[in-house]
């Protein structure tokens, strides 16, 4: 018996020297692929000598001249590697091998200015060619360690791929070749499907042990039994030449304590392979092999139900053809299966043995397992849960700063649109306010002088947003009553009032002021529901006037927009009324729907008494301050060539004050905006609707609203419930989220708010219920 010889099956690569070493094919292609300056890559499953190879193989071409470099990615890559990392770490690797006259960290500031890719290829190009010029290899094993990086080598590889193709144009590049091994195939190492794929090299087929190439193995069996290679022959029909086992198994049989005699070669080895390798497969398994086989089927990146379905099936027919799929080529990375004359085929019977038809189906019975008695009755139960209780909190005005949030994210994201170009608006800047101009605030002879202008061209209506209730300057009687004269006999123009909350800030319209031809002012933002939310999303139309009431000075029951859009409208014969019924306007056909106490994304709403507030629907404009024709007083008042007459005419005009010094500035969806162009916004709302079939927010009755989140909540359910690969989850739910969004972007383009931010919400928390409720009856069942 000669026990004392080494078989090598507990882990590592062998030395150029060890006796335990089989040559196989795969050694003469590879060496010599690599000799004639191909590249070659050593794709397959764990545990089948790709490692020994290697340094069999660079040994070999060391002694006749070949520089070698070997990087083994096992120890270069860590959680904590960065890509810029990564590129250090290998050209410190080809330095110690190459021996380089380089100091790395001050060549690579030097080059800091060119990218990570770019910094590589010129190393390759300036030093690394330049200093060694014999022929060089260039091995890469564990490669499929790259696949579990936080970010991408696509730029590597196609360096890769390019350094090859560069052969043609720079003969330098015929002396450099890369070998590439691992548990990976090509299509793995460029993640991104719309580059060409790592398509260029010889692949080596790296089979196992065949009967004439390990004559080697039979030095450990003399003395134990009289027929070494008749024993071999039996030991290889069992592990089907897999190096791992193959050398197991014959340091079983070297170290078994009975001898084989003749004629029993098929018995004893069959004795041992099911005594110390197929009972109680798990404990005996040391070191890891059979576990490391079953490991990655069931946690497998892809689906391992799928994958054990697809070894069922070759289990099931004995083989398949080979159809070259995702799944079909995870399976043979795990080692169970091999490719053999284009038909998959289990690799040994010892595998056969372990993992049988019973094997399977308790793996896709703990799968199975986890269905639902009834199907969909788990998902439908958490979706009804989930639903009453987001509905509920929704209703509760618990989520609205968040839906409102949602809300404002969704209409920066609608379609630009064009100017109006019913409007002119006349904002009087820094130039017409300061001491040099007009002066602030503007006086009333100046205003005056400016509506005589207008009332030449013929408007429909006129919005002064200057809010004043005394003359201006008290000293200017003329120009008092030149405007005075206006607010008397103007019909089209519309003067300012605010009532405002407290009584000390209400502002009584300009004196002489016509109550018919006021509008109220005043806005509001979401200070009410959220103290850091300001932002103005809604406009009061109308509300129940005030008269009589000394503390309100400002009576009129209508808005500063309101009264313009029926002043507009008038011009042109269409008629605007209220429904006392149901307290809507209605401007012509359009009726503009009150917000209520629940609408919409409002579901805490402080509404006034009788008072009809309109959800705004923002003109977007590229810059949402230029929703119309802009000028300045002095324009107007100069015939300035910035001044064109045929803007004016049955128009809607207005008049503010726009110069960055005034306060009246205000948030918005869009950003930061003027009070007059928020006025702007709400009549061109109004008058597009009515002209331009442009759309009015609307939004669903509450039992409508329930039930579409009840939809959204029951499909978080089932994407969950149907689906086992927590990747594959992932992506349903993400895509999901992302078809959800896109649906209510789609739909507030036709003027309807649909709930976005509480439907996801609804999903996420019933996906989350049923994936605990999945893993608590999984544990229990174990």
């Amino acid at each position: 018996m000669n026990a004392a010889f080494p078989y090598r099956f507990s882990g590592g690569s062998l030395d150029p020297e060890d006796p335990t070493y089989v040559r196989r094919s795969a050694d003469k292609d590879f060496y010599k692929g690599l000799k004639a300056g191909e590249f070659c890559y050593v794709f397959n499953s764990r545990q089948m000598g790709k490692s020994s190879l290697r340094i069999q193989t660079k040994y070999k071409l060391q002694s006749e001249g070949i520089a070698c470099a070997e990087i083994d990615l096992t120890g270069i890559i860590s959680k904590e590697t960065t890509k810029e990392q990564w590129y250090l770490d290998i050209i410190k690797e080809l330095i110690g091998s190459f021996q380089l006259k380089i100091n790395r960290r001050t060549w690579w500031r030097e080059h800091n200015d060119l990218s990570l890719g770019l910094r590589f290829k010129v190393f390759i190009e300036e030093i690394l060619l330049a200093q060694i010029k014999e022929k060089i290899v260039i091995f890469f094993d564990e490669i499929d360690r790259v696949i579990d990086l936080n970010f991408e080598l696509d730029d590597f590889f196609a360096l890769i791929r390019a350094f090859y193709s560069k052969r043609a144009t720079n003969p330098d590049y015929k002396r450099l070749t890369f070998a590439l091994l691992g548990v990976a195939i090509p299509s793995d190492l460029i993640q991104d499907r719309k580059r060409t794929p790592f398509n260029v090299g010889h692949a080596i087929d790296l089979k196992g042990f065949q009967l004439n190439e390990c004559v080697t193995l039979e030095k450990g069996l003399v003395g134990k039994v009289s027929h070494p290679q008749r024993v071999l022959e039996e030991v290889l029909k069992w592990t089907g030449g897999q190096p791992f086992l193959t050398q197991k198994l014959c340091w079983i049989v070297a170290n078994s304590e009975t001898l084989i005699p003749d004629d029993s070669e098929a018995k004893s080895v069959d004795d041992l392979v099911r005594l110390r390798l197929i009972e109680n497969w798990e404990s005996q398994d040391n070191p890891q092999h059979l576990r490391t086989i079953r490991d990655r089927i069931l946690h497998s990146q892809d689906s391992s139900e799928q994958l054990l379905k697809l070894y069922q099936k070759i289990l099931k027919r004995g083989a398949i053809p080979a159809k070259d799929s995702r799944e079909e080529i995870e399976l043979q990375l795990s080692g169970l299966v091999v490719k053999r004359d284009g038909k998959l085929t289990v690799y040994n019977p010892i595998y056969e043995s372990v993992f049988n038809e019973t094997w399977v189906k308790e793996q896709l019975n703990s799968f199975q397992s986890e269905s639902p008695i009834i199907p969909g009755w788990t998902p439908l139960v958490a979706s009804l849960a989930v639903t009453v209780l987001v509905m509920g909190v929704r209703w509760l005005g618990l989520l609205q700063s968040l839906e409102l949030k949602t809300f404002d994210q969704l209409m920066r994201k609608l379609p630009l649109e064009s100017e109006d170009n019913r409007f002119l608006i006349i904002g009087a800047d820094e130039r017409d306010i300061d001491g040099d101009g007009y002066g602030y605030p503007l006086p009333d002879a100046i205003i005056a002088q400016l509506l005589d202008k207008l009332q030449e061209y013929q408007p429909a209506a006129i919005g002064l947003d200057i809010v004043r209730d005394q003359p201006v300057p008290k000293t200017d009687i003329h120009g008092y009553q030149a405007f005075v004269t206006h607010l008397k006999h103007n019909k089209q123009l519309i003067t300012p009032c605010a009532f405002d909350k407290d009584p000390k800030e209400s502002i009584k319209p300009p004196p002489e002021s016509i109550e018919e031809q006021t509008g109220f002012v005043d806005l509001y933002s979401d200070k009410d529901f959220n103290p850091q939310d300001d932002t103005i999303r809604r406009y009061l139309l109308s509300r129940t006037p005030n008269k009589g009431d000394p503390l309100y000075p400002c009576a009129t029951p209508y808005s500063f927009s309101w009264q313009l859009a029926y002043l507009y409208l008038k011009d042109r014969g269409i008629l605007v009324t209220f429904d006392a019924a149901d307290k809507n306007s209605k401007f012509g056909s359009i009726v503009v729907r009150r917000l209520e106490t629940h609408s919409g994304g409002y579901q805490n709403l402080k509404t006034f008494a009788d008072g009809n507030q309109l959800l705004i629907n923002y003109r977007r404009t590229h810059n949402p301050q230029k929703i119309a024709q802009q000028v300045t007083v002095r324009d107007i008042l100069t015939n300035s060539n910035n001044f064109d007459p045929t803007w004016i005419k049955g128009r809607v005009v207005l008049i503010s004050v726009t110069a960055d010094s005034d306060k009246d500035v205000h948030n918005t969806p869009y950003g930061k905006m003027g009070g007059v162009f928020i006025h702007a916004h709400v009549v061109s709302q109004i008058l597009s609707a009515v002209e331009d079939n442009r759309p009015l927010l609307w939004w669903l009755p509450m039992w409508v609203e329930t039930f579409w989140v009840l939809f959204w909540s029951w499909t978080g359910g089932v994407i969950i419930w149907q689906l086992r690969s927590g990747l594959y989850r992932g992506i349903a739910v993400t895509l999901s989220l992302i078809f959800l969004y896109g649906l209510c972007w789609i739909l507030l383009t036709k003027g309807g708010w649909i709930p976005l931010f509480t439907s996801g919400l609804a999903l996420v928390i019933s996906g989350g219920i049923v994936g605990s409720y999945i893993t608590v009856r999984n544990k229990q069942s174990n």
